[in-house]
């Protein structure tokens, strides 16, 4: 999202707590990475929740990215091939089990990736405004 666009908003998502991944299934290629169970928005709304990369001796897989979706107040997945991201393919969308958990089943021409859920409780900022 611009950042002048995101600074118009009244309410923001302005970051992610208690990020945890439950794995059901993941292609053996592959490694799930949380960077942290808390996460922060930067100026332009950009939150990352985790990641699905490929293991260093299947560099030529794309890899995954996911992301809290500000407009759908969802988790999206994102694919990241050759340095451009996709968001054509079966799990982009995430499906929402229950209030804070995000069901994901991730599949693409190389095979089936990931299946799991996403849970995270969210952090909503209100922007104030004042004048004289």
């Amino acid at each position: 999202m611009d950042k002048k666009k995101r600074s118009e908003l009244l309410f923001v998502t302005d970051g992610a707590f208690g990020v945890e991944i439950t794995t059901r299934y993941l292609d053996l290629r592959y490694a799930v990475l949380v960077t942290s169970t808390e996460v922060k928005a930067t100026a332009s709304g950009d939150l990352r929740l985790c990641s699905i990369s490929p293991q260093p001796e299947h560099n030529d897989l794309p890899s995954f990215s996911a992301r809290w979706d500000h407009s759908g107040n969802t988790v999206d997945i994102d694919l990241i091939r050759k340095g451009r991201c996709e968001k054509e393919f079966q799990g982009h969308h995430t499906v929402v089990a229950s209030p804070g958990i995000y069901d994901c089943d991730i599949h693409v021409p190389e095979g089936h990736i990931f299946t799991g859920s996403i849970r995270l409780g969210t952090e909503l900022a209100l922007r104030l405004a004042d004048s004289l």
